[in-house]
């Protein structure tokens, strides 16, 4: 057991118990510290996790990846695999204000303010089918892989990362 890839980041809970690493094959793994064996494996990002933090009691991890998410995960509950066809009970937040059920912008999600759609969305909605039951949100940027996260005493979550601007192109002009 353990990962298919280098790893590229770790974090130890606060409470001692536990340490989760990050690796190349895209997987957060969630170590027991007192028996050395492997809890559970965390899955969903797309590309690259570059951060991993524990909050303060040790009941959540958040990661930072080069896929532009911030996700939040639970690591007192479940692990594994979430069904194709099952209803997605995490929530990602598009923006200040506006949070959405089942898909980031571009893929199909409900944008009405202040309304979560109902319902799951499988792999025909093209949603991501390599997230695990322990993902409780996604928090997409702007563009911005994310290279830090960090958890302060006070329990707030603060994330940094590059913004990356879309190039311009020149109007008029024929590819």
């Amino acid at each position: 057991m353990g990962h298919k890839g280098a790893v590229t980041s770790l974090a130890m809970s606060p409470d001692g118990k536990y340490l989760a690493s990050a690796s190349t094959d895209l997987s957060i793994i969630l170590w027991d510290l007192a028996s050395g064996r492997q809890v559970k494996a965390m899955t969903g990002h797309t590309s690259l996790i570059n951060s991993l933090a524990f909050s303060a009691e040790s009941s959540m991890l958040v990661s930072g990846s080069c896929d532009w998410t911030v996700r939040c995960w639970d690591v007192k509950g479940p692990g594994g695999l979430r069904p194709r066809n099952g209803a997605k009970d995490e929530i990602q937040v598009e923006g200040f204000g506006l949070a959405s059920r089942g898909s980031l912008s571009g893929l199909g999600g409900n944008k009405e303010e202040g309304k979560l759609p109902e319902g799951g969305v499988d792999n025909a909605d093209k949603t991501p089918s390599n997230e695990s039951v322990d993902l409780v949100a996604t928090f997409p940027t702007k563009r911005t892989p994310i290279v830090n996260v960090h958890f302060t005493p006070r329990n707030l979550c603060l994330v940094a990362g590059s913004y990356i601007p879309v190039p311009e192109q020149a109007s008029g002009t024929a590819l």
